[in-house]
């Protein structure tokens, strides 16, 4: 009744690790007027390149009796096999239908985006593998177990785990960091524990993991919760099937305003206040360090220096404020 429809693939593996390709169309109910999203259902791909994938797209299309020509829109991820604008399947299949136009998914573009600008600042991207060595640390059954014991120790209803980071799905990095936020006393009094381990290997471990567990952790930590809680909520609702463009680009531009309204001196005074006190409450040492002078080296002193050196390091929480918190 619609006629034309667009539709929006990906493909994942099931418990069986066999790729299967998912496939959704998209189209105007006539009765309720409104814009819906049915599944078809998953089709297993005989291959990952292009040509068997736009194969297998068709292949769902033919039992369903959908012609495949009254497609007027399609909608991937950015994967160059399925967006390619020479060989890609966007590229195939508007070969076959010229008005089935590509539109990358843009849930997906936002993820991109935040993982570029993150593993673009030094320190931020530290954050985020420092996240990952913990999870990956406290993955150990020992080391798990006397986790689980700490936690039940806490006045908190809910027994919450440390979740595991993945680039190719960076809203998954918000419930990543609120888990850490939440355990943190658990997690501070578990390393505390293992540092005296008996286990040679797992005591030098936690040494390690202990040691980048610090202020500066601490404050990326309630940095990007609170940017995040931001970027989620946009990225949730960006993959709703109601979602119309107009409201997008409304979100679009509130999230654009909220981001830039954080990216004052009262908000980073707010930040290093909150980091403060969760450093106190977990007992993690707060070490004010003075800012090192800078010196022209004794060879350079007769010559104009334009520019340093060498790129400084941080020096203090402040030096934080341009090398990580404005970026």
């Amino acid at each position: 009744d619609a006629e034309h429809f667009a539709i929006l693939v990906d493909e994942s593996k099931d418990i069986s690790k066999k790729e299967q390709i998912s496939v959704i169309v998209r189209y105007l109910n006539t009765e309720s007027e409104r814009v819906v999203e049915e599944f078809l259902h998953f089709t297993p791909a005989d291959g990952l390149d292009a040509d068997s994938l736009f194969a297998s797209i068709k292949q769902t299309f033919t039992p369903c009796n959908i012609d495949l020509n009254c497609c007027v829109g399609q909608c991937y991820d950015g994967a160059a096999v399925m967006s390619g604008c020479n060989n890609g399947v966007q590229e195939l299949f508007r070969r076959e239908v010229p008005q089935a136009v590509y539109i990358h998914c843009h849930a997906h573009r936002l993820n991109l985006v935040l993982v570029d600008c993150v593993h673009n600042v030094d320190a931020a991207a530290e954050f985020f593998k420092t996240l990952q060595t913990l999870y990956k640390f406290f993955s150990g059954s020992v080391v798990h177990d006397l986790f689980l014991k700490k936690h039940r120790e806490l006045p908190t209803a809910q027994l919450i785990e440390l979740k595991r980071l993945s680039d190719t799905r960076w809203a998954c990095q918000y419930d990543a960091i609120c888990a850490v936020k939440k355990t943190l006393p658990a997690i501070i009094a578990t390393l505390r524990d293992t540092v005296r381990d008996k286990n040679a290997k797992r005591r030098t471990e936690s040494k390690s993991v202990s040691s980048l567990v610090d202020e500066q952790f601490v404050l990326h930590l309630i940095l990007f919760e609170d940017v995040f809680r931001t970027t989620t909520f946009m990225s949730d609702t960006l993959q709703s099937p109601n979602f119309d463009l107009l409201t997008a680009d409304d979100l679009a531009q509130s999230v654009i305003t909220a981001i830039s309204e954080k990216r004052t001196d009262d908000k980073w005074d707010v930040i290093r206040k909150q980091a403060g006190d969760l450093c106190v409450n977990t007992g993690i040492a707060t070490v004010q360090r003075e800012k090192r002078q800078t010196q022209t080296a004794k060879h350079l002193e007769d010559f104009i220096v334009e520019a340093p050196v060498e790129r400084p390091g941080i020096g203090s929480m402040d030096d934080l404020k341009t090398q990580s918190f404005y970026p």
